[in-house]
């Protein structure tokens, strides 16, 4: 009887692998994300390599012209958010990829599984969605291109209706431009911002308990708002009989803290605080939810059925606004493993 061959150690363990990983679903979201911000980064190259041609290869209106810089533009515009996204998606990506034989063998358990949580807090995110926003905004701009390059680069005038038309057509990409600066100028003043957890994960039906660290930076804020929401996707019908996905808040709770209750950095209390080395007993905000009993748990790796918990802080200041968002992981305790168990 033949003997049969041995595959290497390698194969083996692959196979293995590749057996206890199960459904390969988690990784879906980051791969359609991460296709998303492939092709924002080709455009980006595509644009600037066009841009780069126009000004050494081409004669006449275009060498050296306004269009070939804003065609660079373009390509800037498109890049930018690239590198930051490409590397939160990569991480998430293999994350979930170590972590697919863990989602088969506690499928119960997914706060192990579906997010490079930290079990001591999170950080908010710098920018927020500019990143995206300027992905729109950048697409937005290579449509109306050739518009601009009907108006401006013939020798004739262009009608006055059509430049009205353009102008209208360039608000809204002036408005959105100034929102990613406004965010930007924020991200430069205030920094990230840190929350801590007071446990891990946090059960429906149970309370949420977590600090908002530095909060030294609000002795001037004439409120906080401090807003605890439930937000899941949803197909939006359009009058086309097309659908497309969009988020709906589901569950949120807000709560509002004036100065008397940001007391560092004032009085003999903080004084002696920062003598005994306590000051960060002081410079944080206790913040207390009860979270509903209802199924609101944590969906983050089905892609188009998406649902997430954030804690968003707002401030109203002298000059720029805070705000930050922090992700909360908020799920259904499973059976048998009650608070007392």
């Amino acid at each position: 009887m033949a003997r049969k061959k041995k595959r290497p150690r390698l194969v083996r363990r692959l196979t293995a692998w590749l057996e206890d990983a199960g459904d390969p679903e988690p990784l879906m979201p980051a791969l359609i994300e991460g296709g998303r911000v492939f092709m924002q980064g080709t455009f980006g190259l595509c644009a600037l390599f066009i841009a780069h041609h126009l000004r050494t290869e081409s004669t006449g209106a275009f060498e050296s012209g306004p269009f070939s810089i804003g065609v660079a533009v373009i390509g800037v515009a498109f890049l930018l958010p690239v590198l930051p996204e490409a590397i939160a998606l990569a991480r998430l990506f293999v994350f979930r990829l170590l972590r697919l034989g863990q989602r088969s063998r506690s499928p119960e358990s997914p706060w192990t599984w579906d997010q490079p949580w930290d079990e001591r807090g999170a950080r908010s995110l710098l920018l927020g969605r500019s990143g995206e926003i300027s992905g729109v905004l950048a697409f937005i701009m290579a449509g109306l291109a050739p518009l601009h390059l009907m108006a401006f680069s013939g020798s004739e005038k262009a009608p006055l209706p059509f430049l009205v038309i353009l102008a209208l057509l360039d608000v809204p990409v002036l408005f959105g431009w100034g929102l990613v600066a406004y965010r930007v100028l924020r991200a430069l003043k205030f920094g990230s911002s840190r929350l801590a957890f007071s446990g891990f994960p946090f059960f429906l039906g149970e309370t949420l308990e977590v600090s908002l660290l530095d909060i030294d930076r609000f002795k001037k804020a004439r409120d906080l708002d401090v807003t605890l929401r439930c937000r899941e996707q949803y197909l939006e019908q359009r009058g086309s009989g097309k659908s497309t996905l969009g988020f709906r808040t589901v569950w949120k709770e807000t709560q509002r803290f004036g100065p008397e209750d940001l007391r560092f950095g004032i009085g003999e209390e903080a004084r002696l605080a920062a003598l005994s080395r306590k000051a960060d007993e002081l410079s944080r905000l206790p913040i207390r939810f009860s979270l509903p009993a209802s199924d609101l748990s944590s969906r983050l790796t089905q892609a188009g059925d998406y649902r997430f918990w954030d804690l968003v802080v707002t401030a109203r200041l002298e000059g720029l606004d805070y705000r930050a968002s922090f992700g909360l992981p908020v799920y259904r305790r499973p059976e048998g493993n009650g608070p007392d168990a």
